[in-house]
């Protein structure tokens, strides 16, 4: 699965189809709090299997920015 707002513009794009968990024989020992993350789970359909889980980091130069940023707009 591609990560966060990544999966969700191909999902939208209809770039990617859903996929059918039925097939994967372990998909209902994984852990919950992955297998329904928003990121991958829209309309009641998943597009994605997880693959790594950690968090993103945003780090920043305070003497750049005084001021903490608020979101990812800044990198992009």
């Amino acid at each position: 699965t591609a990560s966060g707002d990544a999966s969700l513009r191909l999902i939208m794009g209809k770039r990617v189809q859903p996929i059918n968990t039925a097939l994967i024989p372990n998909w209902k020992t994984l852990d919950p709090r992955v297998v329904k993350g928003d990121w991958f789970n829209v309309g009641g359909k998943v597009y994605g299997t997880p693959y790594q889980w950690g968090p993103n980091l945003l780090m920043y130069n305070t003497k750049t920015f005084p001021t903490p940023p608020d979101s990812w707009q800044v990198v992009f």
